[in-house]
């Protein structure tokens, strides 16, 4: 198991950020590297500020779900090397980011998101193993681990360091993503679903997120029996379906 906390240069942080923030660099270099370079300086500043904007949405997000907790701790609100940067949010606010420099920097968004796909399962996979480290997004409980397949359960902790027969929500979190990473691989080698790669790798991920919601035992506000991030992941899911449907209808016309 990975230790809570990592240093680099000094800086502690949880080990949970340092997993993502490496997810986030990978990316990013992914996305430059298959960049001609007189356009290389437009993209990043297109990362830059989407990634600021990831940033700050992502966290507002994490904030108002847990507002129970950081109501009574004010002060953790910005402490951003802790971790809590909820994906929706991230979405959003990196998107947003994106659109606002391409108005004066002119870069073909198309390309640019479609590279950007990789970085869906990619920040997944590290995002789950980086809640290995500091129990985030823990499993629910179950009676006895003798009722469910070795694979679906383990002796586990929870955020306050109780262990527990639980569901291995981080085990499958890093499987799921890591097929999906592999897929996406795929499609980029064969060079297939260049419009609508982004949507669909993003549909596929928001379902995997919304199923783990069921097999997570970490407090969530519930609407309708629903967690409240399951209800965003349904919004997800319906959107990136209908940008999927539109990114093949342009395509399908293009061809004709």
């Amino acid at each position: 198991m990975l230790s809570p906390t990592t240093t680099i240069f000094s800086i502690t942080m949880s080990t949970y950020t340092f997993l993502v923030g490496m997810g986030i660099l990978i990316s990013g270099g992914v996305v430059l590297l298959n960049t001609p370079s007189r356009q290389r300086a437009k993209v990043v500043d297109m990362l830059l500020v989407g990634l600021v904007g990831a940033l700050v949405l992502g966290r507002i997000e994490h904030v108002l779900l847990n507002w129970g907790h950081f109501s009574f701790h004010t002060d953790e609100i910005i402490q951003f090397r802790q971790g809590g940067i909820d994906w929706h949010g991230a979405l959003i606010g990196a998107g947003l980011g994106m659109l606002l420099v391409n108005r004066w920097r002119k870069v073909s968004m198309t390309l640019v998101i479609s590279r950007l796909a990789l970085a869906i399962p990619l920040i997944g996979f590290l995002a789950w193993w980086g809640c290995g480290s500091t129990s985030c997004a823990y499993g629910a409980e179950v009676e006895t681990l003798s009722a469910y397949p070795s694979w679906l359960v383990w002796e586990g902790r929870d955020i306050f360091g109780l262990f527990a027969p639980r569901f291995r929500s981080q085990m499958m979190g890093m499987v799921l993503c890591g097929l999906l990473f592999l897929l996406t691989l795929f499609l980029i080698w064969r060079s297939w679903l260049v419009q609508g790669r982004f949507s669909l790798i993003l549909l596929l991920f928001a379902l995997i997120m919304f199923s783990l919601g069921f097999i997570r035992g970490d407090f969530a506000v519930r609407w309708g029996g629903l967690r409240a991030d399951q209800w965003l992941d349904l919004c997800v899911v319906i959107l990136s379906l209908v940008g999927f449907v539109f990114e093949k209808s342009k395509d399908n016309a293009i061809v004709q």
